[in-house]
């Protein structure tokens, strides 16, 4: 699905503002698919959260499924890490265990997309030090009070400040 700016600009004229939301939201994956490189938007909102990632995890269980197939809810196995602090300019914070790097970073971003409208999305991303893309990703509207992820195996909850 491609659409330009014209006919987003006349869809959303039509639409009141909380439906709006709703499709900008539908849409973000389809105007922004082709991979253009992202530009970070002007100003910078401090956000405070915490992530809790399964501990010990090996890269099988980061697959889709794996936890509902294995049905993993014993407490002794998540590592709870809070009081951490992002920037919506552009922050990676990685995520440690037992004060040991586990090559997964969470990234907060405040980002205008080259490829589709002039629309700043704070985008929440996890990455691993292997790859260059995003394990997964979430949005939300520039601004937003809270954002948050969950990957199953990795979770993060932010809440700005």
């Amino acid at each position: 699905m491609t659409l330009n700016r014209r006919r987003l600009q006349a869809m959303l004229k039509t639409i009141g503002r909380f439906r709006r939301i709703l499709v900008l939201m539908a849409l973000l994956p389809a105007l922004f698919a082709c991979g253009d490189e992202s530009s970070l938007s002007a100003e910078a909102q401090v956000y405070r959260g915490w992530v809790v990632i399964y501990r010990n995890l090996q890269p099988h269980q980061t697959m889709p499924g794996y936890f509902e197939a294995q049905g993993i809810s014993d407490d002794n196995l998540w590592v709870h890490v809070p009081n951490l602090t992002w920037s919506s300019e552009g922050t990676r914070v990685d995520v440690l265990v037992d004060g040991q790097d586990t090559g997964y970073e969470v990234e907060l971003a405040e980002v205008v997309y080259t490829s589709g409208p002039d629309l700043p999305v704070l985008k929440l991303a996890v990455y691993h030090e292997d790859f260059e893309r995003a394990l997964g990703y979430t949005w939300a509207p520039s601004g937003s009070k809270r954002i948050g992820i969950n990957l199953r195996w990795i979770q993060a909850g932010l809440t700005r400040q």
